[in-house]
């Protein structure tokens, strides 16, 4: 089948296996092929390029992104175990000042009602040490 196709059903010039291995055809089809095996070597070449050069880069910067997310998460904690600790210390001396205003006022309450001048000297003294104490533990 081969030699009609190349040759023709009624040659006119003598011809043998070698010239079937010299037609166009088979040069043709061999170009094709090599063509092909060439493409292909040069899809690989590619594919390792891209993964060398962008895959591998895209890897490293996932690694510092996790880091980056670690690192944030950390900080984040830290502010808030701050801000809770700043928050609980306020609670506290805001009690402390509300009691030291409640002791303020039981001592302008009594300095009020004392009834003769030395107590009234007492009650003042100390509703101002009291006042005092107060205005302190507010700063």
């Amino acid at each position: 089948m081969e030699s009609s196709i190349v040759v023709g059903e009624h040659p006119t010039k003598a011809w043998d296996s070698s010239s079937l291995v010299k037609n166009s055809l088979n040069a043709a089809y061999t170009e094709l092929m090599d063509s092909m095996v060439t493409t292909a070597q040069d899809h690989v070449n590619i594919a390792d390029r891209l993964s060398t050069e962008v895959v591998d880069v895209l890897k490293i910067l996932e690694k510092k992104n996790e880091e980056t997310k670690k690192k944030e998460m950390q900080f984040f904690q830290k502010l808030l175990a701050d801000r809770d600790r700043v928050y609980a210390e306020r609670l506290k001396n805001k009690q402390k000042y509300d009691e030291d205003c409640n002791e303020v006022e039981s001592y302008r309450q009594k300095q009020g009602r004392a009834s003769d001048d030395k107590h009234a000297d007492r009650a003042a003294k100390q509703a101002e040490q009291q006042r005092s104490d107060m205005l302190n533990s507010k700063k």
